[in-house]
């Protein structure tokens, strides 16, 4: 016999599990224009296997997207030295994450022991009201075997585009080297498109851009693929620059919606001491002409290159009209014991960046406090002191592998909610931008080798599953999207509904209507609920449609 049931789309339902883990989803509230998941979940109680067809239908013009929660290998799943009871496991085991697509009238294998899932996307488009979705299966006579139905409200206002910066670092080479192509060829473009076309669909609006091969989790001695947008030549002493395959990277961001672009790092990851990798035309011939070899500070070449370079970079950006949509780096994750490097490598730049924001990752606050510092991006589990040092409103936030305790991140063994709770965090504290390292990042530690998301999400058992990369490549070069990466857009979306609800009642009263359901917000307490994180959004959906109607 067939069970079925509806449950949110913020529980992580594992195939040893049972249906009676997840309590039943009765009810979805919704802006227009905003997507909204939910799961269907499917087994058979008796010894046997058996296929059924799934319909979704809507009694309102929905569009409706269906894909299968499929469960991966995952042998990391956090380090052993983590005390935090919120992991859904610590074992190693199958966790569901990757979405595979499904025609919208599939046909679907149940089996006896194991408990899958059905991903179901409803994009609200202009409609306004209450609408009922039943979903069905039914045997291959096309008997029905099972129905079960909710209802979809959707408030008569659209869901205004979120207030801050995303970026998710985008790995060129990583799709080049996955998909078998050469970097920047005709192929490798195709590929480029589709893989940015998921990240702005899931709500990336802001773009690393490597004019320079980003220096970036690289084993020293070790060199990634040259993946310059800039093309240089030096001939006697003079460079010259030719900037057209950044003109094609930017006129194809634009046409897919990216709002801000984040200019590659311009000196060495964790200290700031040393140059990118960096290849130029030589009398002719093609050179690796700076480096990790490369003493960036002590040695004229490196900053000789700079002032030819970035005064030519800043002016094309000028003219692409782009300038001001810049974010620079200098250097990702200094601390305090290369803070003179830090501060040596911000001098070489900075007379010729004038007005250009400089972002840069870190966790000591001292680096903003000593005034070095303007435009922090702090790791979530030390930004109160950025906060409590009166770093915001300028304050971007980020975290990656070293924030796993606590406070919200997105690896597989973590429920759902702790991964969307970061909206009521980043919204409370007017956060401006969010930052993560690894939309694509298909490579071992210190980017050696390539390794198989479908089978390790660790990079080699490098950093918890899941921290590495939010997509799977998939053979047609059209990547399958995580339920990390779409929770994570749902957390973009609430922090777009919050804003508006803000825009009628203001922010603090936004505030306080959150924190009476979800208690106290702050970036290392995540609520545990599903359920009351649910909640809170729907009250926030009230208050809109209260709002509105009062106008």
């Amino acid at each position: 016999m067939l069970v079925t049931k509806l449950v949110s789309s913020l529980e992580k339902p594992f195939l040893d599990s049972s249906l009676s883990d997840y309590p039943s989803l009765e009810s979805l509230s919704a802006l227009q224009h905003e997507r909204v998941h939910f799961q269907v979940l499917y087994t058979l109680s008796e010894p046997v296997s058996r296929s059924v067809r799934l319909r979704v239908r809507c009694d309102a013009p929905v569009s409706v997207t269906l894909r299968a929660l499929d469960s991966v290998p995952v042998r990391f799943p956090i380090y052993p030295f983590v005390q935090d009871p919120q992991y859904l496991r610590r074992t190693p085991g199958l966790y569901p994450d990757c979405l595979s697509p499904l025609q919208y009238d599939s046909t679907v294998a149940a089996l006896y022991g194991q408990l899958q899932s059905v991903w179901v996307t409803l994009d609200t488009a202009d409609l306004s009201g209450s609408y009922e979705i039943s979903v069905s299966f039914s045997d291959n006579s096309g008997a029905e075997v099972s129905v079960q139905k909710l209802t979809l409200t959707v408030v008569g206002t659209a869901l205004p585009e979120p207030p801050l910066f995303f970026t998710e670092w985008f790995h060129l080479d990583c799709i080049a080297r996955w998909h078998h192509t050469d970097m920047f060829s005709e192929q490798h473009w195709v590929l480029i498109e589709k893989y940015l076309s998921v990240a702005v669909r899931n709500g990336i609006n802001t773009i690393l851009t490597p004019v320079l091969t980003p220096p970036l989790d690289t084993e020293v001695g070790w060199q990634r693929p040259n993946a310059q947008l800039v093309d240089i030549r030096l001939d006697n002493g003079t460079y010259t620059f030719d900037f057209a395959k950044l003109d094609r990277w930017v006129a194809l961001c634009r046409s897919l919606g990216i709002r801000a672009y984040e200019i590659s790092h311009l000196f060495s990851q964790w200290g700031a001491a040393h140059a990118p990798e960096i290849y130029a035309i030589v009398d002719g011939e093609s050179k690796r002409i700076f480096g990790f070899d490369t003493d960036a500070l002590n040695e004229p070449a490196y900053p000789n290159f700079l002032s030819s370079f970035l005064p030519a970079l800043t002016a094309h950006l000028a003219e692409l009209g782009i300038l001001r949509n810049c974010f620079f780096h200098i250097s990702d994750e200094p601390n305090l014991s290369c803070l003179e490097n830090y501060k040596k490598a911000q001098s070489l730049v900075l007379p010729y960046l004038e007005g250009c924001p400089i972002i840069d990752a870190m966790s000591d606050v001292e680096l903003y406090t000593s005034g070095i510092s303007r435009l922090p991006v702090s790791s979530t589990n030390v930004i109160h002191r950025f906060i409590d040092a009166g770093a915001a409103p300028n304050l971007w936030a980020y975290y990656c592998c070293g924030e796993h305790t606590a406070v919200s991140n997105r690896y597989i063994a973590m429920p759902s909610v702790r991964t969307r709770c970061i909206s009521a965090q980043l919204f409370k504290y007017h956060i401006q931008g969010f930052l993560h390292w690894g939309f694509n990042f298909f490579f071992n530690m210190g980017s050696r080798d390539l390794v198989n998301p479908y089978l390790d999400g660790s990079g080699g058992t490098w950093v918890p599953a899941g921290d590495a990369f939010q997509v799977y490549p998939s053979p047609d070069g059209n990547p399958l999207e995580s339920i990390r990466l779409t929770i994570f857009h749902d957390a973009l979306q609430d922090i777009a509904a919050f804003s508006l609800c803000a825009s009628i009642y203001g922010h603090e009263r936004v505030v306080k209507e959150l924190e009476d359901i979800l208690g106290i917000i702050r970036f290392d307490i995540c609520p545990s609920s599903p359920q009351v994180f649910l909640k809170a959004r729907m009250r926030i959906n009230d208050l809109i449609s209260a709002g509105l109607a009062a106008r």
